[in-house]
């Protein structure tokens, strides 16, 4: 059966203020009847938007006009007992508006008594933007310094079936997830024999890397540390031609000027058919150089081994530099990511004291100077760490790379003349410094 459009008749409706000289909150009852067939206008403070649009639904609004403390829009999400289906559910629209424009709207009312409004059903794009990441989406690298995320999927205001409901308004990861999982289960459907590897190598390769922006800044391109490879592309990659081992490459630990060489594997995904040209083409940041062979021949079905080279200059800022690397033929366009963290190495020494005696506070004993100087003594060069500078971050200790520059790690903690070295306020090491000492 045919899909039929359905749009009311184009009302035009009066409009109510919720209290006239009382508040304009609607956190509690309105007498029934009372805004019967009106759009409400009621301003935002004090109680749940759902509780503000049941209470005009209850006295007989026909729409809630929500007016912001502030002339930015936000999205409204439902909180409170009104949320669900059923007889304390909402069932008539309401949105939100602007302070100025609601406030613009009470004083047009106060002068115009039976002024009316109406709603046009059609959709206008008013503004055009990009694909935006969220600022809650999580940016990488990864612990251990290798890129993450590997690629994003839509996760902001999605429209969603709810249970208990009939929809609902969700973001964050547990929606951009459920879309990736939705969209592996539909390329193990087409593509059996693949394995998890198979799965991720796919939507990588495939996912739009133009047009994604950050928040807070939609004319910047989103780095590859904020949108991974791109924003999934599911029809792309149902038939990627070709899968990538790794999906992504890393130069993660801060290297010097020099030149890299990392290994890739290109495989071919037909079953039948002639031997394949991708073109190459590099896009990269002004802090490295990338090359890549300008052509790659593959046969059906076949893997091939690809070294792609990666120059960190001589001079170059730290910081972090991305590239992409894209294979294409025809209209087919997959690509490679790949990070590099740019760290010159700085003056060495033979070894790094981490401080972490906690002598920072008061009447605590600074145990450092008995060390260094006994390093001295020992004519060894030394580094000092102050662990205790940084007690409240989530790492303490220097990254891993910085570790490996020298010869030996002394960990010092004092004991504060405690008979068995306990702390009366423990600096402990966090999790993830743990982890890179173990390393």
């Amino acid at each position: 059966a045919e899909i039929e459009e359905v749009i009311g008749p184009l009302l035009y409706m009066d409009v109510a203020d919720v209290a006239p000289g009382g508040s304009d909150l609607a956190c509690e009852a309105l007498a029934a009847g009372s805004l019967t067939g009106t759009v409400v206008l009621i301003a935002r403070g004090e109680c749940y938007f759902a509780d503000k649009a049941y209470n005009a639904q209850q006295a007989g609004a026909a729409l809630a006009l929500i007016y912001n403390d502030s002339d930015q829009v936000v999205e409204m999400g439902c909180s409170g007992e009104h949320c669900g289906s059923g007889e304390s559910g909402i069932v008539i629209p309401a949105a939100m508006v602007s302070q100025s424009f609601g406030q613009g709207l009470l004083t047009w009312l106060d002068e115009y008594p039976t002024a009316t409004v109406q709603l046009d059903p059609d959709a206008r794009i008013v503004t055009a933007v990009a694909d935006i990441v969220q600022s809650s989406s999580g940016r990488g690298p990864a612990y251990m310094r290798y890129l993450k995320p590997d690629l994003v999927a839509p996760g902001a205001s999605v429209l969603s079936a709810h249970l208990g409901s009939t929809y609902a308004q969700l973001s964050g990861s547990s929606v951009a997830c459920a879309h990736l999982a939705g969209a592996a289960a539909l390329l193990l459907q087409a593509h059996p024999a693949w394995g998890h590897d198979e799965v991720k190598a796919a939507l990588m390769a495939t996912s739009r890397v133009s047009g994604i922006a950050t928040e807070g800044s939609p004319s910047t391109q989103a780095s590859l540390l904020e949108r991974g490879s791109g924003l999934v592309d599911l029809a792309a990659a149902g038939e990627p031609l070709l899968l990538f081992t790794p999906p992504s490459l890393t130069i993660p630990w801060g290297l010097p000027a020099g030149s890299y060489s990392l290994p890739v594997t290109v495989r071919d995904t037909r079953d039948v058919g002639d031997t394949l040209v991708f073109a190459t083409s590099v896009t990269a940041t002004e802090g490295i150089t990338v090359s890549v062979p300008m052509s790659v021949a593959i046969d059906v079905g076949s893997t091939t081994a690809l070294s792609v080279s990666v120059e960190i200059p001589g001079g170059a800022a730290p910081g972090d530099q991305e590239a992409e690397v894209h294979f294409v033929h025809g209209q087919t366009d997959v690509h490679l990511p790949i990070w590099v963290h740019v760290e010159p190495l700085s003056s060495t020494a033979e070894v790094l004291l981490i401080d972490n005696d906690f002598s920072l506070m008061e009447s605590y004993v600074d145990y450092a100077p008995y060390v260094t100087n006994t390093l001295q003594a020992l004519g060894y060069s030394y580094q000092v760490w102050s662990a205790d500078a940084r007690f409240s971050n989530p790492q303490t200790v220097p990254d891993l790379d910085y570790l490996q520059r020298f010869d030996a790690v002394i960990w010092l903690t004092g004991d504060h003349t405690h008979a068995d070295g306990y702390y009366v306020m423990s600096t402990p090491l966090t999790a993830l410094d743990m982890q890179i000492l173990a390393s």
